[in-house]
């Protein structure tokens, strides 16, 4: 093979193209007139200056219409109740310690404090199920129970009480300030609006309990019966709403769909009122899972006396 092939170098060779032709240039040059400018000036000979001035004008002031024995008759009814507040603002220990920040914005959240579940609680696997806040903001309800019920309730549920004023905010292992125990699990806890040691329970069982937490024995000064005109399932919210003499009362929703209204004064006996949430009163858009989560249910529900 080395015999037929070797290396060689031959000279270019240029062919030159049958078709491009070089096409031919040339420049032109051109110049304008000159530019001719001028520059003209104007001034206003005449001024004139007018003034004017508005008559001064008193403001006219209306008269206002007031039902004096109307003003009297309402500040006689709020008197009482606000005086009262106000005499309670000056000895509450609510906001002790409290500096009000008015230019630092506060962006992150801190824990104040940490709350150690008891240990009767951890015995019995118990967690936290609701929490309420007394109407002073010194106390804060834990109801303890059990999230996985199969069917029916066969366990105690448990209620403790901790003081979290800012005067004990670095305490974390400080015992409950009160506790009791109740025959089922909890399932809400409610606070009274104004008298901060009462303290309305939800059960399980369908029971509204109401509980004095200001002695050491937490006494239970009512508990609701369960039978065919009361919860007989557990129960998913209490209210404290005013009654027609501005007595406060309590309104308690079922998963039954029964609201049930109690009053103090029988030590919650017998409902004083009572209604049912049925699935008329739910839209067709939420009775097939295809609503969208902020959908509002609306309408009026009658709550009829028991």
């Amino acid at each position: 093979m080395n015999t037929l092939f070797s290396d060689s170098t031959a000279a270019s060779t240029e062919i030159p193209s049958t078709w491009q032709k070089k096409k031919p240039m040339s420049e032109y040059y051109t110049q304008t007139k000159t530019i001719s400018t001028s520059d003209a000036c104007n001034q206003s000979v005449e001024n004139h200056t007018i003034k004017t001035q508005t008559e001064s004008v008193s403001p006219k002031i209306s008269k206002i219409d007031v039902d004096e024995a109307s003003l009297v008759s309402f500040l006689s009814r709020v008197e009482k109740i606000t005086s009262k507040q106000l005499l309670a603002n000056l000895t509450s220990k609510a906001f002790n310690g409290w500096q009000v920040s008015w230019e630092d914005n506060v962006e992150s959240v801190s824990m104040v404090r940490a709350i150690q579940t008891p240990r009767n609680a951890k015995s019995l696997a118990l967690e936290i199920v609701d929490i309420a806040w007394n109407a002073s903001g010194s106390i804060l309800a834990a109801g303890y129970g059990k999230k996985d019920h199969e069917a029916w309730c066969a366990h105690e549920g448990l209620v403790c009480g901790f003081r979290v004023g800012r005067e004990r905010s670095d305490s974390t292992n400080e015992p409950p300030l009160f506790s009791f125990e109740t025959q089922t699990c909890v399932t809400v806890l409610s606070f009274h609006p104004s008298r901060r040691t009462l303290l309305a329970v939800g059960t399980f069982a369908g029971e509204v309990l109401l509980y004095e937490t200001d002695d050491k024995e937490c006494s239970l000064i009512g508990s609701s019966k369960i039978e065919s005109s009361t919860h007989c399932e557990p129960i998913s919210k209490i209210l404290w709403v005013d009654g027609p003499k501005r007595e406060t009362q309590i309104l308690s929703v079922g998963s039954d769909g029964k609201i049930l209204l109690w009053d103090m004064s029988n030590q919650l006996q017998k409902p004083i009122g009572s209604g049912t949430l049925s699935l008329s009163h739910v839209p067709s858009s939420l009775r097939h899972g295809g609503a969208k989560t902020d959908t509002r249910i609306g309408g009026i529900l009658k709550i009829s006396p028991a």
